[in-house]
């Protein structure tokens, strides 16, 4: 009798407390697998990704036409990146003379003296440009990409060439600005009149038809790539350039240097007559064919910010 009295009494007991060694430990099971499952939800929130511009990259570029450049980008999500950048590949100048370059240029008319302006110094620099490109990723685990976008000279001109005619004889410094220049082929009955600047200085320079340059391409990698804090890209496309047109400056519509009023006057096939028998002038500046195209290749080191 005392044994079942006990027995109740144990039981009894038992189902009166809040919570039982066999529920303890049940929950203490339960609350161990809630925490493991918060740390794996942590730890997928916390595990790099690509997400809407969560992840900065700069990086510094070496090109054919655009030179050196420097650019940003950030990924809006795994198969998508914007970046956009800025070229400057007038640092670097080339020097030579017009007779280098063209070396079977006719004299031209200067003061109703016939000149030999091929011993006359050069400057030519290709010009800084600025793009926005879009790149498409079709699988978001691998860099190869495609692209679009737009480039766009900050001047609209491709290179711009400056020649020094202070050492001709039959140019004063008063004619400077304002003493028409003659330049044309024997052959031809076409002329392009110009003026030098007010320093003595011809300026002339090839200019984009397009003022905004659509861009095709493809390429590689990524401005901030997660795998790596450092890595390389590569591009490659074509820019529409809709034609390049050669010209030289004309300041006869100034008063003096403070008042320059600049007028293109465009080079054509005409004007160089026998030294442009096939019109390739003419042709370059229509972008007919394969004229109105420019490659893009570049290739990049770039740093994942953060």
């Amino acid at each position: 009798m005392k044994k079942h009295l006990l027995a109740s009494f144990a039981f009894l007991l038992a189902m009166s407390m809040p919570l039982s060694a066999q529920e303890f430990v049940e929950e203490a099971v339960q609350d161990e697998g809630l925490a493991d499952a918060n740390l794996t939800v942590n730890a997928e929130k916390e595990a790099p990704h690509y997400s809407f511009f969560n992840h900065v990259g700069i990086g510094v570029s070496v090109g054919l036409m655009d030179g050196v450049s420097v650019s940003a980008g950030v990924p809006l999500g795994k198969n998508f990146q914007l970046r956009g950048g800025f070229s400057f590949p007038s640092v670097v100048k080339v020097n030579a003379t017009v007779g280098d370059i063209l070396s079977d240029i006719e004299p031209v008319d200067i003061n109703g003296t016939q000149e030999d302006i091929s011993g006359c110094n050069l400057e030519a620099a290709l010009q800084n440009s600025v793009y926005g490109i879009l790149d498409i990723y079709p699988s978001g685990k691998h860099a190869f990409h495609f692209s679009v976008g737009a480039f766009s000279a900050l001047n609209g001109d491709l290179a711009r060439v400056s020649g020094d005619l202070t050492n001709i004889h039959s140019l004063t410094p008063a004619d400077y600005g304002t003493l028409r220049i003659s330049v044309s082929d024997n052959s031809s009955s076409e002329e392009l009149k110009v003026t030098t600047d007010f320093d003595g200085k011809l300026q002339a320079g090839v200019e984009y038809k397009n003022k905004i340059m659509p861009y095709v391409g493809l390429g590689w990698g990524r401005a901030a790539n997660l795998k790596h804090r450092v890595s390389v890209s590569f591009d490659l496309g074509v820019i529409a350039t809709g034609g390049l047109r050669a010209y030289a400056n004309d300041y006869y519509d100034s008063t003096d240097r403070d008042n320059q009023v600049v007028n293109k006057q465009y080079v054509t096939s005409g004007v160089l007559g026998d030294n442009d028998k096939d019109g390739w002038v003419d042709k370059i500046a229509d972008g007919k064919g394969v004229f109105g195209f420019l490659p893009v290749i570049k290739l990049g080191l770039n740093v994942r910010l953060f």
